[in-house]
C-alpha cells in the first residue's frame, strides 16, 4: 500500500519520529539504528514503509533503506516474532553483521539484542536460514572456515568487554585484514581493540 514516504522530521525518539508531509504528520516506528544515525528534528528524510495492521491498531514502519524494510518483513512473519522484536533486532545490528550471525548460527550474537533470548535467537536462525537463502549445511553445521570461526569468537569476545555488536563485527573484520597471515584469536581481539 505505502512504498516510502519523503517529508520533514517534527518530533524524534528512540522508537518513533513524526514525518509531516502534505500537511499531515504520520507516526511512524523506526529502529533505533536510523535514530542514532540518520534522522534529526527539522530535516528532511526518505524512510521506506512498512504498514503492519492488526485487529485494533493500524502502525506505520519506517526504515532507511529497503534491504532494513524487508529483512524486518521477513523477521515479522516468523512465528512469535512480532513487529517490536523484529525491529529491535533492525535496530541494534547491521545488515552485515546479522547475516553473519545466520550463516554461523550465532544464537549467542542475535541474543545480545534487547528482548531476545537464547531460545528466541535459535528460532530466528532457523527461520532466516531458509528466507535468506543460506544453506543449512553452512549455517548449522559447526564452522569450517577459519576466518569465519575467527570472526564469530572475536565478536563475541568484544561483546563480553562491553562493545556494541557493529562496532565489534567492524573492529575484527578490520584487525583480520590488517593481519599478514593467519592470526590467533588473541591477536586478532588484541589488535580489534587498538582499532576501537
Amino acid at each position: 500500500m505505502y512504498e516510502y514516504i519523503i517529508g520533514k522530521c517534527t518530533s524524534l525518539s528512540p522508537e518513533s519520529a513524526i514525518i509531516e508531509t502534505g500537511g499531515i504528520g504520520y507516526l511512524i516506528y523506526i529502529p533505533l539504528s536510523a535514530f542514532s544515525q540518520k534522522l534529526s528534528i527539522g530535516k528532511e528524510v526518505k524512510l521506506y514503509l512498512s504498514p503492519v495492521y492488526r485487529e485494533d491498531s493500524q502502525k506505520l514502519f519506517g526504515f532507511l533503506t529497503q534491504q532494513e524494510r524487508e529483512t524486518f518483513k521477513k523477521l515479522s512473519s516468523i512465528s512469535g516474532i512480532g513487529p517490536k522484536t523484529a525491529l529491535s533486532l533492525v535496530g541494534h545490528m547491521s545488515l552485515d553483521e546479522f547475516r553473519l550471525a545466520i550463516t554461523t548460527a550465532n544464537a549467542k550474537l542475535i541474543s545480545k539484542v534487547p528482548g531476545i533470548g537464547k531460545k528466541t535467537a535459535e528460532r530466528v536462525i532457523i527461520e532466516m536460514r531458509d528466507k535468506v537463502g543460506i544453506a543449512p549445511k553452512a549455517s548449522m553445521m559447526p564452522l569450517t572456515n577459519p576466518e569465519d570461526h575467527m570472526i564469530s569468537d572475536g565478536v563475541n569476545a568484544l561483546i563480553n568487554l562491553g562493545y556494541n555488536n557493529d562496532k565489534a563485527l567492524k573492529a575484527v573484520q578490520k584487525a583480520i585484514e590488517l593481519s599478514e597471515s593467519e592470526p590467533k584469536l588473541e591477536w586478532v581481539i588484541k589488535h580489534a581493540l587498538q582499532i576501537i
